[in-house]
């Protein structure tokens, strides 16, 4: 509602009655607070109104509408309303002010006949009247007065008086007045209701009624709501309102009243509204509620409104319009009159209004006045006033306050009175102030004239308080009696003249401050420059300083030298500046400062030159142990350098932490010149090496040119290599036997050393391109091949270099003779080494590079050509990349003239001319092309060459290498752009009328897509290839052939050039069918067609008449029913394959035709008359019902690459259950589970895993021999093992061993604890003697297991293939039996839990099926379901068995060995095209045959114009292809055994590489926060800070940019492996933390506790798991076995030396080194390339591109080279982190081991004065962690004798130690290793202890009794009795006890509850200064105190000591 309450009128309550006996009456008006300045003088709440006087009613004037009122600061009128009650006023008022929403109404309405406005109501919202004119479609009246709206109360229902009150401040304050009448003309009545209106006007006084010219009211309109008659407003008006006849004496009252509303009212309007006015009837009506004629009357009544508003004059003689502020003011006055009974007069009220407010504006004026009065500038002088200061500021008042008036519009008489009295006013106040003005002048002078006076008396000298306190109690007194004198003067005036006072004090002060300050400054100079004399002498000897140091110090000293100053200046109350120094002083301080400073420098360069040479002697013994350069041992000068580079960058990290910044570059620059020297004569002897080598190549290859001409001459008398010789007499053979042995063995040790050799070699370029380097490599090679091929072709490669002249090995000669040796197939590898042996010499001549060139481009291309072609089509592009910063292949576009005219590159191009277009080598070099060039670019990238390709391409003169190239890069421009729009490729299928325009492709692509259309449009065949493998390649990725024909069909917009392929017959079938695998299927499917044509023709009828033109087999069993004939197996099979084929498969793209569902309905009878087995017939019912959830098709579903996986894996289910359907059930295991399911129950399930538990306990058996193992069942009955997992004890174990480190985990299924931290009978150990092994035990029946995602699983003695096609075969003939009891029987035994057992099957056949994908490496699951569907089509030949139950184990596997055998695929392309080619033959068109690459025999026309082998579809060559490669052939693993270890790790080996990473960051962190940090400091510690501290706040550039560097390192390598991480021992990790600037350094500080450190130990020990377990199982491969590892057999250094091992080589070994010593090259460093795989060579036949061989040989030994060379075992010992303050609780009794090492001895007397010079409780602190730096480094037996310093001087490691500047105090002190506990134990005693953050569990009390037990046994006197522990001793120990084992914050293995005389009288804990005391307190010391109550025994034993 949107109204307020205004005026109410109340009869009074009891109370108010007995009051107004008193007081007659008492009126309440509710004012505003704000306008009770506004109201005549300031009239109170209450009013008293004369005694005489009785009312019972009380006017109240409501605080919401005043406020209301007073916000309208524009002109306001007010329309209101009177009338009867319950008549529709507010309904009216509503309509008037424009409500169209009773939601949002303004006056309350009810359609009760409850009255709802009481009193006045006034809406909130006032209307401008230029909107309110224009409401119900009326004219405009342009003008801003605001409109507001007043209700009133019910009329006549409280009498005349409470009517008089309640209208008359409404009738005066109203323009319009509405009285409101409900029924017809009833003048008596209506007068007599207008009658309170002539009542209010009688109150009016007659000289304002005399006034007609300003009438008291407005406007008055009478409102006839419901008028039935004719009359018209003139005759009611004149009826109603003009005098009358007196006939009688109410004629008479009548006319008066008439007479009165004439006199009081402006004007008088009827109007007349219908009586029948609604339209509808509602309970709140709207203006559209009513009839025309009702809203014309309302509109004309609303026109007449406006124009009488709009006349706005001013009233009751105001002198402007009525605001509503004025209307608040006028109303509460009147409301204050009408409680009296006189008459009153508007005028008057009017007038009082405006003279209550002229005074409180001249009150608030004269008070602002007085304010100003304060704040007046004497020199004022406003714009155009004469006046200047006091004047000049009563001028102004006077003229604001005479136009504040003027603003206010009060009338001529009020202004000038008011203004004369303020005028008046102001006029006494301003010669007030002049006059106080005068006299302040005076009085100034004399108060200075005081102080002179005063001054002048005082005595100097003075101290300076005394003369201070002086000073400031006289200009105290001045001040006092100055404030007293200017009270009332002006504060602006007053504060000139007190400015000028301070300055003449201050003056003075100053002076007498002066005078004073000269008597004390001579005498205090001379003590301070004594002072500072002795202090500079002392400071001496703790030179040298760093800069920081030294400041700190001089600044020290300065603080002294002050602090002198200072209390040399009190003595005579002197205080002086603290900052500053007398001038004379400060030259006698820089004096000292420069001969300090002179002094520290030079002590910093004798500082540095020592250590510079202990820096180069470390650094010598680090390179030569890092580079052991030897006869035997050569290292590549690079990496030599690089090392150099890190060392220097160490040095200089070291020195930036050791040495002032200043001396950095001197420092490090001569280090790199001893550095650099060092490693030149490293250098300069290692390329004396690396020159011999070539000498010792070339010694070998005489030796095995040597050994084959004694091993020719040996086998001039022999038959066969390595085979007893014939034809000679038994002596005779055993001696050449012999001597041939010797030969070999001396080939074979020939071999080992050129195999380290060469390995060693191959990381020096300048040895690697060296003719006779290679040549030796080829002899290599050659010396290889001895296991691999046979004799003759060995003899002839061998007599070939024997032959040949070999110191020109370069000669083409050599290089034929060579070749013609290795012509052999078997010698393809060697042949291939020779090549690219030969390829690598750099100084290869032209001619002889060309030879190989005729020989690579010219003939067909030999096996592994590929890689050689690869690497010379590669040095090309690099050497043009590097001249021309280019694509060379790019440029074979744009100026193939300039590329072509290259040497190599145009006999390249020479040769491919004589060959066809077509051929396999030139096919080989396309497929190099496109793979190596053009595979890594973007769409992007390649479109900007598109045209240039096209036009390459389309160009009829163009070189072969350029139309090469084209093509390559057209086939991946093809493999880009779909990559890209796959997705939206895939929805023009789904959406056969999708357009372009609805595509979301970019603005570029639609370019592109423009571009292609384009090139489309050209007539060419060559064009039409392009056309032909865009499409090949959406088969490529996994499109079918009908998603194809979908796509070309799908719109004209995108691709418009797509319906240009011709298809031939696009009828909508399977885009293969399996079942033309099976014979005869041709005869089903014509049967099929004949049924589905002719729907009326008898079946009976139309076999018997085929039968006798065809003799079809099909019709024959087709009429069984007449003929009794079984149905052979291929029939049922050709018979259930149409259905499945023509029925089931096309629900996946579409519902059935009418005619398809008649044939389905008729199949359906007919497979029920058939004879067949049940299960057959169920099967086929299922079929054409699609009821079964492992064969159901979804209808209508959408064939897409999405989904086509599922299409086909059920394709190849319903196959396989059709055909054994359709087979007896004795025909195989698995024929058997479809048919006789509830028979195998109890039968050995093929695929089915063995006994797992007992697997799995053989194996922990085979650990436990080892590593050991305990065993263990926790109370559920869970079994459990530990196997080498830390510490394994129960807490009873922790405490009999507080150092013993515990390890617990969770059952997993009753999560009660196992090992520290169980409860006592969670768990049962068992026989802890060593586990054992166990017979396997094989349960029959079906188990479950869970799915294993890894390729290589298999059960038993099956090949991974063989098991994954066998286990998908299973689950699908079991699953076909599902939903049935049978089924469920089934699973249930053994007691399994598969739950849905058809998801069960689903999800097997699935995992089954991707994991079958990965093996086979298909990237196309068409290619997989092929393989399978020809498995599944070869079982119907296989012939019965017998033994179809396998009721024993060994059956099973003899079953699964035959199963393996029998379904071997070979190779996966070939054979899957091949089935294609025999599903499809002849069945399909010349484009389908072009995209599937299964072109038939074309002319040779079609193959020079197509060039089908060029454009063919072929696979990336990958990981993921080779390990499917590997895995495909079984022998691999035997040939290639390190291949298979490499496989099983490959996927986490990249990982090793971010090791050393971590490694180089945690040794920064280590070197500088060793013993440096506690463990809370670490925690606050972020990376990025300590960067920024150590880099001196990032000043430090370059050690900046390298700390960011490693850690950016550091961060890359750990959040790579985090996501890894799951574990470390026993602990699990559920989210591994991520790493950032911002995380703690503790990250990087390795740490046994559960903290942040464990995880930098967890993820070191992960990756060093990964490298050892990598090793571990390569060096357990069987010895010899593995060629690529040839060089681990003669690891000669690497064999313990052991009398085992000197002579025999039974196993491979390697190295273990700790992870602290290990090199960079001992860590394996493997990232996934490409260029491995290169060594492998696509299938160039046109059909099977995407088959790729590999050289196996060549990737194992690549691999072998980069991965296990020079590789070590690591050592996982880690330390934990040092931490500040925990050297006591890593290792307990660390002081009695290090006196186990060191005999220790007390401090010697005279080094102590010395010593304790060195420290103080200050720096004591900061002493400590060298300390124990210093004394954990001592972990050996070393001479007691040797100085610290010099024993600190040579360990690298310590070096930190000299940077400490407190610490080197004790190094001048020339103290020994036997001192060291001594040492510390004094520093530690003056260390300040604080054990403020002690747990609070370490702080309970003690009761009483037993502080009388302690205090009993205790002795505080210095004397020390054989009966008492002396207090001073035990504080001390209790102090040591405290601080050293329970300030650790992660404490785990002191337990509060322990007895406190189990550590403090521990003699091992080293606690006690006297062993004696130790003694006693032994005995003495209460055994019941915890430890948990130590403190408080040190707080009762330090408390009562220090009361004495």
């Amino acid at each position: 509602m949107s109204s307020v309450k205004w005026i109410v009128i109340k009869e009074s309550l009891d109370d108010d009655i007995n009051n107004a006996a008193a007081s007659n009456i008492r009126i309440e008006v509710e004012e505003n607070a704000a306008s009770d300045n506004h109201i005549e003088e300031n009239a109170a709440p209450i009013i008293q109104v004369e005694e005489n006087v009785a009312s019972n009613i009380r006017i109240e004037v409501k605080e919401d509408a005043t406020n209301l009122l007073y916000t309208k600061a524009e002109s306001v009128n007010l329309i209101s309303i009177f009338g009867p009650a319950r008549t529709g006023k507010s309904t009216l008022m509503n309509i008037l002010a424009g409500v169209n929403d009773y939601d949002n109404e303004i006056f309350k309405t009810s359609p009760d006949m409850e009255t709802v406005t009481t009193g006045v109501d006034i809406s909130k919202t006032f209307v401008p009247l230029k909107e309110f004119s224009k409401l119900n479609g009326n004219m405009e009246v342009n003008s801003n007065i605001l409109v507001g709206f007043v209700d009133t109360e019910g009329q006549g229902n409280n009498g005349d008086e409470f009517d008089i009150c309640l209208f008359s401040p409404i009738l005066v304050t109203s323009k319009i007045v509405m009285f409101w009448w409900p029924g017809l003309l009833q003048i008596d009545t209506i007068l007599n209701s207008l009658g309170a209106m002539t009542n209010c006007a009688k109150r009016i006084t007659r000289d304002t009624q005399c006034q007609r010219q300003n009438k008291p009211y407005g406007h008055l309109h009478i409102i006839f709501r419901s008028w039935n008659n004719n009359k018209t407003p003139e005759d009611v008006k004149k009826k109603l309102l003009e005098p009358q006849s007196v006939h009688k004496e109410k004629d008479k009252e009548h006319n008066s009243i008439r007479e009165l509303l004439n006199d009081c009212f402006e004007s008088i309007d009827i109007w007349l509204f219908p009586a029948n006015g609604l339209i509808q009837c509602r309970e709140k009506l709207l203006f559209e509620d009513f009839n025309d004629k009702w809203k014309q009357t309302f509109k004309n009544m609303r026109k007449k409104f406006s124009e009488q508003l709009s006349v706005n004059k001013p009233k009751h003689s105001a002198e402007k319009t009525w605001t509503g502020r004025d209307i608040a003011e006028f109303t509460q006055l009147l409301c204050k009159t009408l409680t009296s009974s006189e008459n009153y007069a508007i005028t008057s009220i009017f007038e009082r209004m405006q003279v209550a407010r002229a005074k409180t504006l001249a009150n608030d004026a004269l008070n602002e006045f007085r304010t100003l009065i304060d704040k007046m500038d004497p020199y004022y002088k406003p714009d155009g006033c004469d006046y200047e200061g006091i004047d000049a500021y009563f001028y102004k008042e006077l003229e604001n306050f005479k136009e504040k008036m003027i603003l206010e519009k009060f009338s001529n008489k009020i202004m000038i009175e008011i203004y004369a009295n303020y005028k008046e006013s102001v006029c006494l106040m301003e010669s007030e102030i002049k006059t106080n003005i005068r006299k302040l002048t005076i009085e100034v002078q004399i108060f200075q004239n005081k102080f002179n006076n005063l001054v002048s008396e005082i005595m100097f000298p003075l101290s300076k308080s005394v003369l201070k306190e002086f000073c400031k109690n006289q200009t105290q007194q001045l001040w006092n009696s100055f404030n007293d004198k200017v009270k009332n003067f002006p504060k602006k005036f007053v504060h000139d003249y007190r400015k000028k006072l301070e300055n003449f004090c201050k003056v003075k002060n100053k002076h007498v401050a002066a005078e004073n300050e000269k008597k004390i400054i001579s005498f205090v100079q001379k003590e301070v420059e004594e002072s500072l004399e002795n202090s500079v002498q002392k400071l001496k000897n703790r030179i040298p300083m760093t800069e920081e140091e030294f400041e700190y110090e001089w600044l020290v000293l300065l603080e002294q030298t002050k602090i002198k100053y200072l209390k040399l200046h009190h003595s005579f109350n002197n205080f002086p500046d603290y900052t500053t120094f007398p001038d004379n002083l400060h030259i006698i301080i820089d004096q000292y400062l420069e001969s300090l400073t002179e002094n520290n420098d030079n002590a910093w360069e004798n500082k540095a030159e020592a250590f510079q040479k202990r820096a180069k002697r470390l650094f010598k013994n680090a390179l030569y142990t890092n580079f052991p350069v030897n006869a035997n041992k050569v290292f590549n000068n690079t990496e030599i350098e690089q090392y150099l580079q890190e060392e220097i960058l160490r040095f200089s990290y070291k020195v930036s932490n050791i040495f002032p910044h200043t001396m950095m570059n001197d420092i490090c620059s001569k280090y790199k010149e001893t550095a650099r020297l060092m490693l030149t004569k490293l250098q300069v002897k290692n390329n004396n090496n690396i020159r011999e080598i070539p000498q010792k190549v070339e010694r070998y290859i005489l030796d095995w040119d040597t050994f084959f001409k004694e091993i020719n001459n040996t086998e001039q008398h022999t038959r066969g290599w390595r085979f007893p010789f014939q034809r000679e007499t038994s002596q005779n053979v055993e001696q050449q036997i012999l001597d041939w042995d010797d030969k070999s063995n001396e080939l074979e040790r020939w071999q080992h050393e050129v195999t380290e050799l060469l390995l060693l070699s191959a990381t020096i370029p300048e040895l690697v391109t060296i003719s006779s380097f290679q040549l030796l490599c080829i002899c290599n090679d050659l010396t290889n091949l001895n296991r691999r091929t046979d004799l003759l072709s060995f003899r002839k490669a061998v007599w070939s270099i024997m032959r040949s002249d070999m110191k020109n090995i370069l000669s083409e000669q050599f290089v034929n003779e060579i070749l013609a040796g290795l012509k052999s197939e078997e010698l393809k590898l060697a042949r291939m080494s020779f090549i690219n042996r030969c390829l690598n010499i750099t100084t290869l001549t032209f001619p002889i590079r060309q030879l190989f060139y005729k020989m690579l481009f010219v003939n067909e291309p030999f096996t592994f050509a590929s890689p050689i072609m690869w690497r010379i089509f590669l040095s090309e592009y690099d050497k043009y990349q590097k001249e021309r910063q280019q694509n060379l292949f790019f440029d074979l576009f744009r100026i193939p003239q300039i590329v072509l005219s290259l040497p190599d590159l145009k006999v390249i191009n020479d040769l491919l001319k004589g060959d066809e277009l077509d051929s396999p080598i030139v096919a080989l070099s396309c497929d190099i092309i496109q793979k190596t060039f053009f595979a890594h670019y973007e769409l992007t990238e390649l479109h900007h060459n598109f045209s240039n390709a096209v036009n390459s391409l389309c160009t009829n003169i163009v070189e072969p290498l350029q139309y090469i190239s084209a093509i390559a890069f057209l086939k991946e421009y093809v493999r880009a752009f779909c990559d890209v729009n796959k997705t939206t490729l895939n929805e023009y299928i789904r959406d056969t009328n999708r357009t372009t325009s609805e595509a979301n492709m970019s603005t570029d692509m639609n370019i592109i897509i423009n571009d292609i259309n384009n090139v489309m449009k050209l007539k060419s065949s060559r064009i039409h290839s392009v056309k032909i493998y865009f499409l090949k390649y959406l088969r490529i990725c996994n499109f079918s052939m009908q998603d194809i024909k979908d796509l070309c069909e799908s719109q004209e917009q995108p691709f418009p050039w797509l319906k240009e392929i011709p298809w031939g017959n696009k009828e909508n079938k399977p885009f293969f069918n399996p079942y033309w695998l099976h014979q005869n299927y041709k005869d089903a499917e014509h049967y099929y067609y004949h049924v589905y044509e002719h729907a009326d023709t008898c079946f009976a009828s139309y076999l018997e008449t085929v039968r006798s033109n065809l003799q079809s087999r099909l019709f024959n069993w087709a009429n069984q029913s007449n003929n009794n004939r079984s149905l052979k197996k291929n029939d049922l099979v050709t018979f259930a394959g149409v259905i499945a084929a023509l029925l089931h498969h096309v629900r996946a793209s579409r519902e059935w035709t009418n005619n398809e569902t008649r044939v389905a309905n008729y199949l359906t009878r007919e497979i029920e008359n058939m004879d067949a087995p049940s299960v057959y017939k169920e099967i086929l019912n299922k079929l054409i019902l699609n009821s079964n959830s492992l064969i159901q098709l979804l209808i209508n579903n959408e064939i897409g690459p999405n989904n086509n996986e599922e299409l086909l894996m059920k394709s190849v289910i319903v196959h396989l259950i059709i055909l054994h359907a359709s087979i007896p059930n004795d025909a195989s295991p698995l024929a058997a589970y479809l048919h006789k399911l509830q028979v195998c129950e109890n039968d050995f399930i093929l695929a089915c895993p063995s006994d797992v538990e007992g697997v799995v306990m053989n194996a922990v058996a085979s650990f436990s021999k080892e590593k050991g193992a305990e065993q263990g069942v926790v109370r559920c009955g869970e079994m459990f093992v530990v196997l080498d997992c830390g510490g394994f004890s129960n807490p009873d174990e922790q405490k009999r061993d507080p150092t013993k480190i515990s390890i617990s985990s969770k059952c997993l299924y009753c999560k009660r604890v196992i090992g520290y931290g169980s409860i006592e009978g969670d768990y049962t150990r068992m026989d802890t003697s060593q586990i054992k092994s166990v017979s396997i035990n094989h349960e029959p029946g079906y188990i479950v297991e869970q799915i294993s995602a890894e390729k290589t699983h298999n059960v038993r003695m099956m090949t991974p293939q063989a098991y994954r096609i066998l286990h998908l075969f299973v689950h699908t003939l079991i699953g076909a039996s599902v939903p049935s009891s049978i089924a469920t029987n089934f699973f249930a035994k053994n007691g399994n839990s598969a739950g849905d057992t058809m998801k069960h099957c689903l999800d097997n056949i699935r995992n089954d099926w991707k994991i079958l994908k990965e093996f086979f490496d298909c990237d196309n699951d068409e290619n997989l379901a092929l393989i399978l569907h020809s498995i599944i089509s070869s079982i119907i030949n296989e012939s019965a068995s017998n033994e179809w139950r396998l009721d024993t184990p060994e059956k099973r596997e003899e079953w699964e060995d035959k199963f393996s055998k029998d379904h071997y695929i070979s190779n996966v392309t070939v054979t899957a095209q091949t089935i294609r080619k025999k599903i499809l033959e002849d069945r399909v068109s010349l484009t389908e045959e072009e995209i599937d690459d299964m072109i038939s025999k074309k002319d040779s026309k079609y193959y020079s114009e197509k060039l089908p082998r060029l454009w063919r579809k072929i696979k990336d060559v990958s990981l993921k292809s080779l390990h499917a490669y590997y895995m495909i052939n079984e022998n691999n693993e035997t040939e290639f055994p390190f291949l298979k270890v490499f496989f099983q790790h490959e996927k986490e080996l990249h990982l090793i590489k971010h090791l050393l990473p971590i490694l180089k960051f945690v040794h920064i962190l280590k070197t500088r926060l060793d013993y440096q940090i506690t463990r809370q400091e670490a925690r606050k510690m972020t990376f990025d800070t300590f960067i920024y501290q150590e880099s001196n706040e990032g000043k430090l550039q370059e050690i900046f940019l390298a700390l960011k560097s490693a850690f950016e390192n550091f961060e890359k390598s750990w959040n790579a492996v985090a996501p890894h991480v799951k574990r470390y021992n026993c602990l699990q990790f559920e989210e591994f933390p991520r790493i950032s600037l911002k995380s703690s350094v503790m990250y990087g500080l390795g740490d046994n506790i559960n903290d942040f450190g464990i995880y930098l130990w967890a993820i070191l020990s992960y990756l060093i798991r990964l490298q050892n377990n990598f090793l571990k199982e390569t060096i357990s491969i069987p010895f010899g076995s593995c060629r690529s590892l040839k060089f681990l057999e003669t690891n000669a250094q690497n064999m313990p030396s052991t009398s085992t091992t000197q002579n025999v080589r039974t196993s491979y070994y390697l190295q273990t080194v700790e992870i602290q010593h290990a090199q960079p090259s001992n860590f394996i460093s493997y990232d996934r390339n490409n260029e491995i795989l290169q060594y492998s060579q696509r299938n160039l036949e046109i059909s099977y591109g995407e088959d790729i061989v590999y050289d196996l040989y060549q990737i194992e030994m690549k691999l072998a080279h980069q991965l296990i060379f020079n590789k070590f075992l690591i050592s996982d010992n880690f330390s934990a982190f040092p931490y500040y303050g925990e050297m006591f609780t890593r290792v307990f009794t660390i002081f009695t081991n290090l006196k186990d090492f060191i005999v220790q001895e007390p401090l010697p007397a005279t080094n102590i004065d010395l010593l304790d010079e060195s420290y103080s409780s200050k720096n004591a602190s900061r002493m400590v962690p060298a300390l124990e730096m210093l004394i954990c480094s001592v972990n050996y037996e070393i001479d007691g004798e040797t100085s610290i310093e010099n024993y600190i001087s040579q360990q690298m490691d310590l070096s930190i130690l000299t940077e400490n500047t407190d610490f080197c105090g004790v190094l001048r002190a020339n103290l020994r290793l036997k001192h060291l506990i001594s040492l510390y134990e004094r520093v530690e005693s003056v260390k300040a202890y604080n054990f403020d953050k002690l747990n609070a569990e370490y702080k309970k009390t003690l009761p009483q009794y037993m502080e009388k037990q302690i205090l009993n046994v205790i002795s505080f006197t210095n004397s020390r009795f054989l009966d008492r522990i002396y207090s001073c001793d035990l504080l001390i120990a209790l102090e040591r006890f405290l601080d050293r084992y329970l300030m650790i914050e992660f404490l785990e293995y002191i337990s509060t509850k322990d007895k406190l005389t189990s550590y403090i009288t521990n003699e091992d804990l080293s606690c006690w200064p006297s062993r004696s005391t130790l003694i006693i307190a032994k005995r003495l010391f209460p055994h019941k105190i915890q430890v948990g109550q130590a403190y408080s025994v040190y707080k009762l034993i330090s408390s009562r000591q220090a009361s004495r």
